[in-house]
């Protein structure tokens, strides 16, 4: 709701887990948030409700984590899909998509409850929902880049080629139609079209 504030959980250069921290300047400087459950986490993968910044979301030690007042508190979602490998925010709040090694699943409950929605038996590497269109950008091992503008209804393959893995999407939120992805060589690509077409950076 803010592009000043990112959020981030990795890893420093002296080893070990920072937790999750927060930046408010663009990623000028950052301060500790939290150190998560069982922490510090390393958070592979995490996602931030569209609607309220202070829901977040991550996936630490096959477990995916909760807070709902900005990351002063966590809760486990024990009901949370197997093998996560990445997450994304939907464009309502509350709905949260999970890329998993069996399909792609969403919630629209904050995580207490999933149902399968698309890709069954598929693994997805990539998921991201526009927050303001809702176009969904997905890749997965066995069709590549696939897209959606009906809520995941139905797909459509986007004309990217490679054999390099697309292993991140993101999407413009005051640019709905702008997108971006990385490869795994760190091939940066962008897309005018709402993930029709690519062009690398």
């Amino acid at each position: 709701t803010d592009e000043n504030v990112l959020f981030a959980s990795g890893h420093p250069r002296t080893g070990g887990n920072f937790g999750l921290i927060k930046s408010v300047d663009g990623g000028v400087t950052w301060q500790d948030v939290s150190e998560g459950l069982n922490g510090p986490v390393d958070f592979h993968t995490m996602a931030v409700d569209s609607e309220d910044g202070d829901h977040i979301y991550g996936y630490y030690a096959g477990a995916l984590q909760r807070s709902l007042d900005g990351g002063d508190s966590w809760e486990y979602l024990n009901n949370a899909p197997d093998q996560i490998i990445q997450l994304s925010n939907g464009n309502k709040q509350g709905q949260l998509y999970a890329a998993t090694t069996n399909g792609l699943y969403v919630s629209n409950d904050q995580g207490n409850t999933w149902e399968l929605a698309a890709f069954e038996g598929e693994t997805v590497i990539a998921i991201e929902i526009n927050p303001v269109s809702g176009q969904m950008i997905a890749n997965t091992s066995a069709q590549g880049l696939v897209l959606s503008s009906n809520g995941g209804e139905t797909w459509d393959k986007s004309d990217f080629s490679t054999s390099d893995t697309v292993l991140y999407i993101a999407s413009s939120a005051s640019e709905p139609t702008k997108s971006f992805l990385i490869t795994n060589s760190l091939k940066i690509y962008s897309s005018s079209d709402s993930g029709k077409t690519w062009a690398q950076r």
